[in-house]
């Protein structure tokens, strides 16, 4: 699917470890569920000097797996990535935001089915 408009306004800010120097967030307006149990959003990370690398990514809760779609860096389009691969969420991922996120609170379930995008939300802002 392409990558939904999204605002670095309104991030929710995810709780990353303390040596993790960039900040990540993710806009509570992209998050969506689908029925085959993939939570889509858009989480931007940013480091100190300002600029900006937004993800679209997909999580899939029951195999703990996340997938990036596209790429988009500050004032530049969306860059689709071409072949989009899952990779399990305690693989050695550049970044480890994608299992914060799950673990914050999209995948409080094995199935987020079973929560809400209003569920996700709240659970994140905790």
């Amino acid at each position: 699917p392409p990558p939904p408009a999204f605002s670095v306004d309104k991030l929710i800010a995810l709780a990353m470890p303390p040596y993790v120097t960039l900040q990540f967030g993710v806009d509570p307006a992209t998050l969506a569920m689908t029925s085959d149990g993939i939570v889509r959003y858009v989480v931007v990370a940013r480091n100190a000097a300002g600029p900006s690398t937004a993800m679209y990514e997909g999580l899939r809760c029951a195999t703990r797996e996340v997938k990036t779609y596209a790429r988009q860096t500050s004032g530049s389009p969306w860059a689709m990535v071409k072949s989009p691969q899952w990779q399990a969420l305690n693989a050695r991922l550049p970044s480890k935001h994608a299992a914060v996120l799950a673990g914050q609170g999209v995948c409080d379930s094995p199935s987020p089915t079973a929560n809400s995008v209003a569920d996700i939300v709240r659970a994140l802002k905790k």
